[in-house]
C-alpha cells in the first residue's frame, strides 16, 4: 500500500476483527433476511460433520426462488455442535438458526439425510415438513449394491484398494517412493485418493487412481 498510495492508512487488526467484519456480517445477514422474506416457498438443508481436528459442526443452508424464478442458495450458519447429536439437540439448534434469520417455519421444508435422529428432530418442529435427500438415498442404494458379495467380487477389490491407499497415506516414506517410481516409469504424478462412504463417485476415483493401467498416458 505504501507503493500504491502512501496516503492510505491500513486498518488495524483490532479494527478489522472488532468493527469492520462484524459490521459487514450484520449487513449481509440483514440483506439475506429481506431476500428470504420475499420468497413464498423456501427450504433449508442441514447436516453435521466432523472436521480434521475432530470437532463437530452443524451447517444450515437456505434455498428459495426469487422474483425471476431463479434458484438461490445461501449459507445461514456453520456452528460448533459439541456433545451428543440427539434429536432434541438438532431440533433446538435448527430452531435457533431459523429464529435468528427470522424464517417462518410455516411452509418450510427441511431436507436432510435419513438418519433416525434427524428425522425425529424434524418431527419435534410441527410446522416444518421433512424430505429425505435424494442424493443420500441414492448413495444408500449404491452402497447396498456394492456390498452385495453374491453379485460380484467388487467389495473385495474395493477393500484391497482401500488398504493400498491407506498404506501410502500413513507412510511419508512410501509416498516418496511411489512418486519416485512414477517418474521412473514416465507415469503422471498422481496422489492416491481414498474413497468416502457418502460419495459413490469417490469409489470410482479410488479404483482409477489405484490402477496403473488406467493412469498410464495414451
Amino acid at each position: 500500500m505504501q507503493e500504491l498510495d502512501a496516503r492510505y492508512v491500513l486498518p488495524t487488526r483490532q479494527a478489522m476483527s472488532s468493527r469492520m467484519i462484524p459490521q459487514r456480517y450484520c449487513e449481509v445477514k440483514s440483506d439475506l433476511r429481506v431476500r428470504i422474506s420475499h420468497s413464498k416457498v423456501r427450504a433449508v438443508t442441514t447436516d453435521m460433520w466432523t472436521s480434521s481436528n475432530n470437532q463437530a459442526y452443524m451447517g444450515v443452508t437456505a434455498h428459495w426462488l426469487d422474483a425471476s424464478f431463479s434458484m438461490q442458495s445461501k449459507c445461514l450458519a456453520v456452528k460448533p455442535a459439541p456433545g451428543s447429536h440427539t434429536a432434541e439437540f438438532i431440533s433446538a439448534e435448527l430452531t435457533e438458526v431459523l429464529a435468528d434469520c427470522t424464517i417462518d417455519p410455516n411452509q418450510l421444508t427441511v431436507v436432510t439425510d435419513s438418519g433416525a435422529n434427524v428425522k425425529k428432530a424434524i418431527t419435534q418442529m410441527p410446522l416444518v415438513k421433512w424430505r429425505p435427500c435424494f442424493a443420500h438415498t441414492l448413495q444408500l442404494v449404491v452402497n447396498g449394491g456394492l456390498a452385495a458379495r453374491d453379485v460380484s467380487e467388487l467389495p473385495k477389490l474395493l477393500a484391497k484398494a482401500r488398504a493400498i491407499v491407506g498404506h501410502f497415506r500413513r507412510s511419508p516414506l512410501a509416498t516418496s517412493q511411489l512418486e519416485m517410481k512414477q517418474k521412473q516409469l514416465n507415469l503422471p504424478s498422481h496422489k492416491l485418493l481414498q474413497d468416502c462412504p457418502t460419495r459413490w463417485n469417490s469409489q470410482v476415483k479410488l479404483l482409477i487412481n489405484s490402477s496403473p493401467s488406467m493412469r498410464r498416458p495414451v
